[in-house]
């Protein structure tokens, strides 16, 4: 089982549905007409420095890396899967980072979307991202 999470650089007027749009086209390999920003690299870097995105190594055990799979990236769009097992620590740093870079983040799985921890309207009230793991 996994978590997806999926963070934007932050952009002036979105809604919930550009945020919702640009995510699921994302994932399907389609273009995002999103900027990519300062922001959004600096984030991707020192989650990937802490947490690197490797390939599945087939003598490896499933615990020993907290992603569930590759993460997707496109120019602005940045989208990470990881394993239930580790939603708390990796989603703990998440959160340490979202402190520091303003993001939009979207969460396909309460379909919610914030920009920072600002919840955008137009999205469900299912639980937090941040509280996932709580």
């Amino acid at each position: 089982m996994s978590h997806h999470l999926g963070f934007f650089a932050h952009k002036n007027g979105i809604t919930a549905d550009d945020v919702r749009a640009a995510y699921q086209a994302c994932r399907r390999g389609l273009p995002v007409d999103w900027p990519g920003g300062e922001e959004l690299s600096k984030f991707i870097q020192a989650l990937e420095s802490r947490y690197p995105q490797t390939a599945t190594d087939e003598t490896a055990s499933d615990y020993e890396s907290p992603w569930a799979a590759s993460a997707l990236k496109s120019e602005g769009c940045f989208i990470v899967s990881m394993g239930t097992h580790a939603a708390e620590e990796v989603g703990g740093y998440i959160w340490e980072l979202q402190q520091q870079y303003y993001l939009v983040v979207y969460d396909p799985q309460s379909d919610r979307a914030f920009i920072g921890i600002d919840e955008l309207s137009g999205t469900s009230r299912g639980k937090k991202w941040w509280k996932f793991w709580a």
